[in-house]
């Protein structure tokens, strides 16, 4: 962020005397219009074609289209964003899209049949997408009424940052999330989430929008002046460190209730995932991919609120990250950054520390190359392909991991992660390996799998 001591300019500006290019990166499933040559348009044709944008193609770099009505994949530079349009019109056209399909297969029958059929199964995805976002609001208004008797968030006054339940009780539980550790990581889960119920159900996303915010300002606030803030939950059956709020209730105050950007720092550029633990060597992080998708997921949450500041928060820290995991993290064959003993046997850094790299994982030796790639690489959504998008680099560390895949005992989730990779430049293949797989990492699914590489898939190609 711009700050006073260095003449309203960013570090990045400084250091890279220009500011961070982000104008390429657009809201993810948001309507496009795909531009059509004039060399195959007739004359009554349409000028562009509407689609549902599915990201950036990496090799052709070129953004990545859906045409819902015909199931066809476009890869253009030509295309128009509508990012403020997204389920509305996406529903309109899948009803129309079944309609048609309807139509085809039931063409020989009765007319009055096949609307019947056409009504009945566009009333059946209709209900099923009421049902999953009214149950899914519901299982979240536990956590933002402060009435989650489990392991809920509470507020800490004495560090300034939201706590669990239980860590505030046993520092050792919850990765060690009551001594501050991970804290960007943790969180960006719950943001992620509820940007995306935001975006399905806004009503909701209004209703607590205070409720929203105090996540993604405990570990990115930039505010100085007053504002409003909710805290979060209400301990009914327990007593706490004096520190900690028992009061679910609106305020406004006069000084910022979290220290501003917790785990970013503007030196180094990047996030550190330890807390108030004290280490010889200083801070670490481990999951460079989970701090990218930290700002991601804090921007996204902006944009269902639109609110630019958040945004523009979010997806410069985020393009720091990105900038940082790819000089720090990854080592390809042709890196100059470490000696080259190192690089002629690593293609990518457990945990960064201050004052040292370690090959290994918290929770792994650093034999088990799998592992360090899939920690670099989860969870997987649309702003991983920007992550990886060195295509050359991503083919040499799939080539370095998957000999690691023939281990005794290795996880199918853990082969999940570097199938992704693969998909990058051999989706049919990976698509392949995935459907071979007997299971999936906790915070990934079949379903996304099937969404990250179908949306790798050569224009025109696949099935």
């Amino acid at each position: 962020m711009p700050t006073i001591i260095i003449g309203n300019n960013t570090p990045f500006e400084l250091f890279y005397n220009g500011t961070p290019q982000v104008d390429t990166l657009k809201v993810f499933g948001c309507i496009c219009y795909v531009h059509v040559l004039s060399q195959v348009k007739q004359n009554l044709d349409e000028k562009a074609i509407k689609c549902i944008f599915l990201g950036i193609d990496v090799v052709k770099n070129g953004y990545r289209c859906l045409n819902v009505v015909h199931d066809k994949f476009y890869i253009s530079t030509g295309v128009k964003f509508d990012e403020m349009q997204t389920r509305k019109t996406l529903e309109c056209d899948v009803q129309i899209s079944l309609s048609s399909k309807v139509r085809d297969m039931d063409q020989e029958s009765d007319v009055d049949d096949a609307k019947e059929t056409n009504n009945e199964k566009i009333d059946y995805y209709a209900k099923e997408v009421d049902i999953n976002r009214g149950t899914t609001s519901q299982l979240r208004r536990p956590w933002m009424d402060g009435k989650f008797n489990a392991n809920g968030l509470l507020y800490d006054e004495k560090w300034g940052g939201l706590t669990s339940r239980n860590g505030s009780k046993n520092s050792g539980v919850d990765s060690g999330f009551g001594l501050y550790n991970d804290h960007h990581i943790h969180l960006r889960y719950f943001v992620y989430a509820r940007a995306v119920l935001m975006k399905l159900d806004p009503q909701w996303g209004m209703e607590y929008m205070a409720h929203l915010y105090t996540m993604v300002e405990d570990y990115m606030s930039f505010h100085h002046y007053n504002h409003h803030v909710c805290v979060l939950d209400h301990d009914h059956d327990h007593d706490h460190d004096q520190h900690t709020h028992h009061e679910h209730t609106m305020v406004s105050r006069s000084e910022p209730l979290f220290p501003r950007f917790r785990n970013f720092d503007f030196w180094v550029l990047h996030s550190w995932a330890a807390g108030l633990t004290e280490f010889a060597d200083g801070r670490n992080q481990e999951n460079s991919c989970e701090a990218v998708n930290a700002y991601y997921s804090a921007a996204l949450l902006g944009l269902a609120f639109r609110d630019k500041n958040l945004v523009n928060a979010g997806f410069t820290l985020m393009a720091f990250e990105i900038r940082a995991a790819r000089a720090l993290w990854h080592i390809p064959s042709d890196s100059t950054l470490y000696e080259q003993s190192f690089v002629s046997t690593h293609r990518m850094v457990g945990v960064l520390w201050a004052n040292k790299r370690d090959t290994g994982l918290w929770f792994t030796p650093s034999e088990w190359k799998e592992r360090r790639l899939g920690i670099q690489v989860l969870p997987i959504l649309p702003i991983t392909e920007i992550l990886f998008r060195d295509v050359r680099f991503v083919i040499e560390l799939v080539k370095w991991a998957r000999p690691s895949l023939r281990r005794p005992g290795v996880g199918d989730g853990w082969k999940g992660f570097v199938y992704a990779l693969q998909a990058l430049y051999a989706p049919e293949e990976a698509l392949k390996n995935v459907k071979a797989l007997s299971g999936h990492d906790d915070g990934n699914s079949l379903s996304n799998m099937l969404w990250w590489i179908y949306s790798r898939w050569p224009c025109g190609q696949g099935g």
